[in-house]
């Protein structure tokens, strides 16, 4: 008990409009290439079982389909990730396309 107590968490940090945009182009454009089968990197909330909080985590790979209907982006490994959890999307496609 007192070792769970003492598990640090992190709180969810709340988006801006701006940044929720971003991520929706970025979304949009995954979803317009999804043939493409480009490599992201996706950083995201993980909500803690067991009390307030959660972690962020970072996974890649390449996005097998994004549902609209219960919207998640899901991953050729078969990992579902809820797009509202989604804090950042990063990849060599986004560079090339923004020139960044």
């Amino acid at each position: 008990v007192i070792k769970e107590a003492g598990r640090l968490t992190d709180e969810r940090i709340e988006l801006d409009d701006y940044e929720k945009d971003e991520i929706n182009r970025r979304i949009q454009i995954i979803s317009e290439r999804i043939d493409e089968k480009d490599e992201v990197s996706i950083t995201f909330f993980v909500p803690d079982n067991k009390k307030s909080g959660g972690s962020y985590r970072t996974t890649n790979g390449t996005v097998k389909k994004i549902n609209d209907y219960d919207p998640t982006i899901i991953l050729d490994s078969g990992e579902k990730i809820p797009m509202d959890d989604v804090i950042f999307i990063d990849g060599e496609i986004f560079r090339l396309l923004f020139k960044e």
